[in-house]
């Protein structure tokens, strides 16, 4: 440990050091802000300061998470416990499975990932006649989500955010929308946050117990953080006041998702008597890059001033090429990657303001043969068949989870037309009560149709044998598979027999050697369903590939 603290220079040491109060620490990109978080974890258990349980370091992904497990482990070796090193969200969810019946909520509530809101507002527009795009109205509902936690009133609302005229329209579909969530005992990544937050706020006792288990707090990035991670970090530094906030206003994109830059610039006036650390030598890029890097932002008004420097060569000044057409641009930009994979240099990317502005770029890329990954596009955890795969688990260890039960109800088609399932949920809806227990009352019912009460009976029967497969006791991959050839899920595809359908048969063997993994590892079968909703699209991006092509805010 003594000998890894000597690798650090002078600022990056004073951060790793000093471990009581509060602490900024300013990181400019490439400055190891990583390895100053991970090393001070690593040195608050190497001095005793407390036990590895009592730390909760937060970043944005969990592929980071992971990274500064891995790294924690490797400075101390072998711990029996190691830290609690998690997302903002899996830290919340962790709070909410052992709480969540203060807020009125079932502990094995379902997480709503984007898919499942957007068929949740699709249905409540088109029964409220609102002739919107899903998307923008899922976005209007997160931003006054995010800004109710700052005590917004509407006028305030559509001075910050136009919402075209739609509030009444958004009071509306707010309304229905969590009142459709919470019949389904169900929580969307929004109110994770706000509803952890709302816990802390009225059950003081629930607050002061889970700050003073997080004797020290780590937050990484901690310009993204929005109202409500502003409010956890708060309540969660209410007890022992060690918290270290670690990020750079420089690299705040993400106003649009609610992030608040405020959160940074004001953390000396929330935390009297922080410590300020600015690292500013760069490890990453060469003297040309940070300079030009530095001459643009340096125009921000809000901002603590710094300059990145590094011993780095001073390298090529940057360049500037005016193309005359996107095809022009696209041409020259694969010539350019041609002679760098020629020279055998990898680690290429093309970065690009949104997302439609790969076309071009994958179209010449293609006719030049040279292999990309493109961020963004559908990732394992978001494709069909995986969706699907997850939604079957959850019907089976919850079949009251609405959102799960409707997806797999007629997946693949089991005689349970559209009609039929519109009338289950007016019947659930009007009796207030699940869909499942709908499905159950109408099975009984004498004057229900013969045909109808034979598919029921039978997809009953069948939901109620995966309850017993999926046995916490029991390895969670035998009981997908299971699952999923007893549904008829795996014939189906097997049927369909096109390279598609075989795809989609490979890629659920993958997720089985996932499960696999994951109970290898000990963990619960509800951390599995967790985790599966978590996933962010960083966590899948694939650092092996020779080209990437992605948004500047993907790529952040």
């Amino acid at each position: 440990m003594d000998d890894y603290l000597q690798s650090l220079n002078d600022r990056q040491k004073l951060a790793v050091t000093t471990t009581e109060g509060p602490m900024l620490v300013v990181a400019g990109a490439g400055s190891g802000k990583t390895r100053v978080i991970t090393c001070k974890i690593a040195h608050l258990i190497h001095q005793g300061k407390c036990r590895p349980w009592e730390i909760l370091g937060v970043t944005f992904t969990n592929k980071a998470a992971e990274e500064m497990r891995h790294r924690v482990e490797g400075l101390l070796g072998g711990l029996d416990s190691v830290p609690r090193l998690s997302t903002f969200h899996s830290f919340c969810v962790r709070v909410l499975r052992r709480h969540a019946e203060r807020l009125g909520y079932g502990r094995n509530f379902a997480i709503c990932d984007t898919d499942d809101q957007n068929a949740i507002l699709k249905k409540i527009c088109a029964d409220a006649g609102i002739d919107e795009p899903v998307r923008s109205v899922r976005s209007l509902v997160s931003r006054r989500k995010n800004l109710s936690r700052r005590r917004k009133r509407a006028h305030e609302f559509r001075q910050d955010h136009d919402s075209g005229g739609m509030e009444e329209m958004l009071e509306l579909v707010m309304e229905r929308y969590q009142a459709h969530l919470k019949k389904a005992n169900a929580m969307d990544f929004d109110d994770l946050l706000l509803l952890t937050d709302k816990l802390f706020r009225k059950q003081p006792e629930i607050r002061e117990a889970w700050s003073h288990r997080c004797r020290y707090l780590l937050i990484d990035e901690y310009q993204d953080t929005n109202a409500s991670q502003y409010a956890l970090v708060r309540h969660l530094a209410s007890t022992h006041g060690n918290v270290t906030a670690v990020g750079d206003e420089d690299q705040s994109l993400y106003a649009f998702r609610g992030a608040d830059i405020g959160n940074i610039l004001s953390f000396e006036k929330d935390f009297p008597g922080a410590v300020v650390v600015k690292l500013e030598q760069n490890y990453r890029s060469r003297q040309s890059i940070l300079d030009a890097a530095t001459a643009v932002v340096s125009h921000n008004s809000e901002r603590k001033p710094k300059r990145l420097w590094t011993e780095n060569p001073r390298g090529e000044p940057v360049e500037v090429h005016s193309a005359e057409s996107p095809h022009a641009e696209s041409l020259f930009v694969c010539r350019r990657i041609e002679h760098h994979l020629r020279q055998r240099e990898t680690g290429i990317a093309i970065l690009y303001r949104i997302n439609f502005l790969s076309r071009q770029f994958e179209q010449t890329l293609g006719n030049f043969g040279i292999p990309y990954r493109l961020v963004g596009g559908v990732s394992f955890y978001k494709r069909k068949e995986v969706r699907d795969a997850v939604a079957y688990l959850r019907a089976g260890r919850n079949p009251r989870d609405d959102l799960a039960l409707e997806r797999i109800i007629n997946t693949p088609p089991r005689g349970i037309g559209k009609r039929s399932l519109e009338r289950l949920r007016y019947r659930a809806d009007q009796s207030s009560v699940p869909l499942w227990d709908a499905l159950c009352r109408e099975a009984d019912r004498e004057d229900s149709p013969r045909r109808l009460r034979n598919v029921l009976e039978r997809f009953i029967a069948l939901v109620r044998q995966w309850r017993q497969w999926i046995d916490p006791q029991q390895p969670l991959a035998r009981g997908l598979e299971r699952i999923l050839k007893s549904s008829g899920y795996v014939r189906a595809l097997e049927k369909e027999d096109s390279e598609e359908a075989n795809n989609r048969l490979l890629n659920l063997e993958e997720l089985l050697n996932v499960a696999r993994s994951h109970s290898d590892s000990g963990r619960s079968h509800q951390e599995f369903l967790d985790e599966m909703s978590l996933r962010s699209e960083a966590d899948d991006y694939d650092e092996a590939a020779p080209v990437t092509l992605s948004t500047l805010h993907n790529a952040k």
